[in-house]
């Protein structure tokens, strides 16, 4: 049996196009639809009215060290994640960052659109909007310049963590 006649094998799904960009307070319908599905069997005890919301939204959303991102594809939001940077003591005092909420709409899911949302946006850690993405570089493809452009570490230290086996 060749492998298109295959049972096993099925058409693989079409990569979208995934736009990577900041919420807006206009994403929060948008938000809560998917924040439902993190908790199917329960949300409802963690559902909170759109007010109290759009509040939690905006502190956040002013925050220096947050950053709520949303996935588009054709146009609606099909994807978010909470990236929380904070200061660390360790790595020559290099901050760290934190990824939750990790949430891609049901029908968009196995799709590359998590991957985008971890993998594509540059970030700078300050408070210039992040560019629009297509597709992130692969894991490790541009490790170097990140920590030489946005942590600030020299090329021996970048050589140090390669033959240490931290670098990918």
């Amino acid at each position: 049996m060749d492998e298109e006649n295959s049972c096993h094998s099925r058409p693989a799904k079409a990569i979208p196009a995934v736009r990577v960009r900041r919420a807006r307070a206009s994403d929060l319908p948008a938000l809560a639809a998917l924040y439902d599905q993190l908790h199917l069997k329960n949300y409802m005890s963690f559902r909170v009215a759109p007010s109290r919301m759009r509040a939690a939204f905006e502190r956040i959303a002013r925050s220096r060290n947050h950053h709520l991102l949303v996935a588009q594809v054709d146009g609606q939001v099909a994807g978010t994640l909470h990236l929380i940077v904070v200061p660390h003591l360790g790595h020559g005092l290099k901050p760290m960052a934190v990824v939750e909420n990790v949430v891609v709409a049901a029908e968009r899911r196995s799709m590359g659109i998590g991957e985008a949302m971890i993998e594509g946006p540059r970030f700078a850690l300050d408070r210039t909007p992040l560019p629009a993405t297509t597709r992130g570089p692969r894991i490790g493809e541009h490790t170097a310049e990140v920590l030489a452009n946005v942590l600030g570490l020299s090329e021996a230290e970048i050589a140090g963590l390669g033959a240490a086996g931290i670098l990918v």
